[in-house]
């Protein structure tokens, strides 16, 4: 309920410029009467209607969806009625896709196709982060971190190229106190995994936009 009331209140507050509109527009038609002898019906056909706002007008509202909740149809239906845009919650991090050495796009693929027949905007999250790491790349030496990195990244972003258009490709990489975490791709790349994934992320998929996310 209390999404539906926001999604209301977004919904009055984009149409707010065009409710004045349409209010002036029948101010003047009220006034234009009132002065001349001119019929009603005159005037409302030399008048213009305001247009409804285009889709640049109006703002992006997303959320995070999981794929535990898509079973439900009441949840997939407040996705559809209320967002504009989704972010794919966990279906595309590392634990989730690469339990294993193999990639599994199945849960990221469902997120993707649903999105796309409602014609939302997609927001992948998230390509490198410290936390949600599986078990065999935690073991992985040092040395192999950076091919595994790359080879991620490309094969992620590259699956989704064109459809998804916005990335969240390094993930809370600073400290409160603003210090590079010492993660797993800092003691194998230093500081240029940072850019090093930027670099990756565009050549998959040179379209897209890339975010470094807090």
């Amino acid at each position: 309920a209390q999404l539906r009331s926001a999604s209301r209140f977004l919904e009055v507050s984009v149409m707010n410029q065009f409710a004045k509109k349409v209010a002036l527009t029948s101010l003047v038609l009220t006034c234009a009467c009132d002065a001349s002898e001119t019929t009603t019906s005159e005037f409302v056909a030399q008048a213009t209607t305001p247009a409804l706002p285009t889709s640049s007008q109006v703002p992006t509202v997303g959320a995070a969806v999981k794929i535990q909740a898509f079973p439900e149809q009441e949840y997939r239906d407040l996705v559809r009625d209320t967002f504009n845009e989704v972010t794919i919650e966990n279906a595309l991090k590392w634990s989730t896709l690469r339990k294993t050495r193999a990639f599994n796009f199945t849960d990221a693929d469902i997120l993707v196709g649903e999105a796309e027949s409602h014609e939302q905007t997609i927001r992948g999250h998230t390509l490198v982060w410290e936390h949600g790491l599986p078990a065999w790349l935690l073991a992985t030496p040092l040395s192999q971190i950076q091919q595994e990195l790359t080879h991620h990244i490309q094969t992620t972003v590259g699956r989704y190229r064109g459809r998804i258009k916005h990335w969240d490709v390094v993930n809370e990489a600073v400290d409160p106190r603003g210090r590079l975490r010492g993660n797993i791709f800092y003691r194998a790349m230093g500081r240029a995994y940072i850019a090093e994934s930027f670099r990756n992320a565009h050549r998959a998929d040179p379209t897209a936009r890339l975010a470094y996310t807090a």
